[in-house]
């Protein structure tokens, strides 16, 4: 059944996460008369941010999906099965229909979910940490013989098993990972980490994990321990739809986007969130970070660029720069991390119960700002421009002096670039 009105534009978003939702509602406030269409399998808002505390057993998700999105649009409960990209025809399955509609405009924003661990006849559960069934794991009873064992050491890691650690007792959480817990933070940060994991008795191992047989982790190297569950926080595993629809990818799996976000060789199809594989600066940058903090400004910026395009206007790069990094630390506790606009962390950072209410400011913003937005009918949400960030960094005398160090090799002085 192909659905169409030639009378009003439509505009579709695949997937409902934190890209998808503020590309749906910034495409409300720059055409008040189109038709809006998400399509997105779950009923409920998923905050991703928040996901320590549905573990922690001191939140649950409840938001209706559709109080998330435009109060006009649409929200089709499934899966997208295919895109013709070139004549932007979007193919959904719904309640096991086949529905197809044809788009003026396409933000395809599916995230990813954190990867698990292989298992080989496991007797023992072994989930991604964010797969539906963790959170009725996390509620049994684990002791120092057979731990709950998280496996990675990046934030989203930490904050998982800081709050079980604090939920199941000390001693019965293990943190496993190749590196030191945050090695992404400073060095201060970090040292506040170890000794907050110290005082609430999570364990930490050095290791990586091959594989989970009946009870048994298998480290690289032969070692081995027995486990009472296992939680996959190793990195995140980006949907495979970008791979499947045979667009450019990368070695992840990510859709080799243009600057501006845009689908290669197509028009009005852009790809916001962790599916986008887009650099900060130029080609040679680092790739923007999974994050909220980055999906959000991706969907709102990709909806923009395609009412810019309808409007026969040129599509503007796509411009980020980051301010904190954040990570709870248990349920009153935190590490505030302040950064360069491409995301190094910098000396200075905060600590305890203010970079804990800090971090819940900037989540619940990650709320409020798209409420505002759906209720108002206009742009409400910004974020700071990476190339605005580089100029004021430059213009600091303690980045002037860090350029010209850094300019210094082999003992000749080379022009700052």
């Amino acid at each position: 059944m192909l659905i169409q009105n030639k009378k009003q534009k439509s505009y579709v978003v695949v997937g409902g996460g934190y890209a998808g939702r503020m590309a749906a509602l910034r495409l409300r406030t720059r055409d008040r008369a189109a038709r809006i269409v998400v399509v997105e399998p779950s009923s409920v808002v998923v905050e991703r941010a928040r996901y320590h505390e549905v573990l922690g057993g001191w939140r649950q998700w409840k938001i209706p999906m559709a109080q998330a999105l435009p109060r006009d649009g649409e929200h089709w409960q499934g899966w997208v099965e295919a895109i013709d990209a070139t004549n932007r025809v979007v193919t959904a399955r719904i309640d096991g229909e086949v529905r197809r509609i044809e788009a003026d405009g396409i933000v395809v924003a599916l995230g990813s979910r954190a990867r698990g661990i292989e298992s080989i006849d496991a007797k023992i559960p072994v989930f991604g940490a964010e797969e539906p069934e963790t959170a009725g794991v996390v509620g049994g009873s684990y002791t120092k013989d057979a731990p709950l064992v998280v496996v990675g050491t990046g934030l989203t890691g930490i904050e998982i098993a800081t709050v079980l650690a604090q939920r199941h007792g000390a001693g019965r959480v293990v943190l496993v990972g190749s590196e030191e817990p945050g090695s992404g933070l400073s060095e201060g940060a970090r040292a506040y980490t170890r000794a907050f994991m110290e005082r609430v008795g999570l364990r930490f191992a050095l290791g990586r994990v091959e594989r989970v047989e009946g009870d048994t982790l298998f480290f690289a190297g032969d070692e081995r321990w027995r486990a009472g569950a296992v939680l996959g926080c190793a990195g995140f595993r980006v949907s495979p739809f970008a791979k499947e629809m045979g667009w450019p990818v990368d070695a992840q799996g990510r859709a080799l986007v243009t600057p501006t976000l845009a689908l290669p060789n197509t028009e009005g199809i852009f790809v916001a969130g962790d599916l986008a594989a887009c650099h900060q600066g130029n080609a040679q940058g680092p790739l923007y970070r999974s994050a909220c903090a980055t999906a959000m400004p991706m969907g709102c910026h990709a909806a923009e660029q395609i009412i810019r395009s309808a409007q026969g206007q040129k599509a503007l790069p796509f411009s980020l720069g980051y301010l904190v990094q954040c990570v709870a630390l248990g349920r009153r506790d935190g590490v505030l991390q302040f950064v360069a606009s491409d995301d190094r962390p910098t000396p200075r950072f905060w600590t305890g119960w203010r970079a804990a209410w800090t971090k819940e400011a900037i989540l619940r913003m990650t709320w409020q700002a798209p409420a505002l937005e759906r209720c108002l009918r206009v742009p409400v949400f910004r974020w700071a421009s990476y190339q605005a960030s580089e100029s004021k960094a430059e213009q600091t005398p303690q980045n002037k002096a860090e350029r010209m160090s850094e300019s210094k090799t082999d003992g000749h002085t080379k022009p700052a670039v």
